[in-house]
């Protein structure tokens, strides 16, 4: 009988035993389980990241593009200002040269007149316009081509 019993308290020593490895085997699972949970987040969190951190850098990219399409714009508008302004100083001076020019012939035209006189009627000579001159009593005319112009 007290071999039955020492017996028996092997067996509980040894159902004992198998529990306790049962324990620290779905202890070791559970942590296992755990760091496997840890690293998988851990991956999670450093893909948000890298994708978080690739769409700053997009995103500054596009503010950098912005700012470098901003300053060609208001380049290109510089020029185009500057290169109206050329033109319109071009064209001032094309007029002034013409009136220059209208205003030099307008008196060798009246000089010529002084030259010849007044009208049979002694009226001054006065324009129309269009190269032709009408005397102030409004009955003779002369042409540019009378005046030999």
């Amino acid at each position: 009988q007290q071999q039955k019993q020492q017996q028996h308290e092997q067996g509980q020593g040894n159902t004992n035993h198998a529990c306790a490895d049962d324990e620290t085997a779905r202890l070791k699972a559970n942590e296992e389980e755990r760091r496997a949970r840890a690293l998988r987040q851990q991956e999670e969190d450093a893909c948000k990241l890298q994708e978080a951190l690739e769409g700053m850098r997009a995103e500054e990219e596009r503010i950098r593009q912005a700012e470098a399409q901003a300053r060609l714009a208001k380049q290109e508008e510089q020029r185009r200002k500057a290169e109206q302004a050329r033109l319109a100083a071009e064209r001032a001076r094309d007029e002034a040269k013409r009136l220059a020019e209208t205003l030099r012939n307008e008196q060798r035209v009246q000089q010529r007149l002084r030259e010849l006189g007044r009208c049979p009627m002694s009226f001054r000579w006065t324009s129309l316009g269009n190269g032709r001159y009408r005397c102030e009593g409004g009955s003779h005319f002369m042409s540019l081509s009378e005046l030999g112009y």
